[in-house]
C-alpha cells in the first residue's frame, strides 16, 4: 500500500497506473499518476487492477499544439472520466484551471482542429468564451469536452493566454 499525505489512513492506488498513460513516448508521469488516484480514490471510478489489461483500443489520442508551437501526443484512458484540460494538465502542458474546469474562468481556452463529436456547447461557456479576447469559429474551454472514444485524435491548439 502507497501512503500519501493527502489520504487519510493510506490509500490503494497500484503500480499498473504508472503504466496507463504513455505521453510523448514516456511511461511514467507522477503528476498525472497523482491526478488519476484523486479522481478515483474521490468518486466511483473502477480502478485498474494489476490483472487488468490495457490495450490501444481503451486509449483516446489526443494531438495539442502548444502556445511555442510544438505538437505533443497525449493518449488517456477513456473510461476514466477525465476532461481534456485534465489530460492537457496532467501531461505537463502550460494550461491554468482557476475555476477547477467548472466552465467560467476561460483559462482552458482551445481551438480545436480535427472534426469530431464534441458536446454542444453550453450557454455557460457561450458566456465564457465571449469575454475572451482571442476567440474564433473554433473556440471551445477544453473542460467541458470530455475524453471518450469519440474524440479519439482530437487535435487541438492551445489559445493564447490572457
Amino acid at each position: 500500500m502507497t501512503q500519501h499525505p493527502h489520504c487519510k489512513g493510506g490509500c490503494n492506488l497500484q503500480p499498473p497506473l504508472d503504466q496507463i498513460i504513455h505521453i510523448n513516448n514516456q511511461n511514467h508521469f507522477p503528476t498525472f499518476n497523482l491526478l488519476l488516484h484523486l479522481r478515483v480514490n474521490s468518486r466511483s471510478f473502477k480502478r485498474p487492477m494489476a490483472s487488468d489489461t490495457l490495450t490501444s483500443d481503451k486509449l483516446v489520442s489526443l494531438q495539442v499544439l502548444d502556445r511555442d508551437g510544438a505538437w505533443h501526443t497525449i493518449e488517456v484512458p477513456g473510461d476514466l472520466g477525465l476532461n481534456v484540460m485534465e489530460a492537457c494538465k496532467a501531461s505537463d502542458l502550460s494550461m491554468a484551471s482557476i475555476c477547477g474546469g467548472m466552465g467560467i474562468c476561460g483559462h482552458c481556452h482551445v481551438y480545436v482542429l480535427t472534426d469530431q463529436i464534441l458536446p454542444p456547447i453550453s450557454d455557460q461557456e457561450v458566456e465564457t468564451l465571449d469575454k475572451l479576447t482571442f476567440i474564433k469559429s473554433n473556440s471551445r474551454l477544453s473542460c467541458q469536452i470530455h475524453v471518450d472514444h469519440r474524440i479519439d485524435g482530437l487535435k487541438i491548439h492551445l489559445a493564447p493566454t490572457e
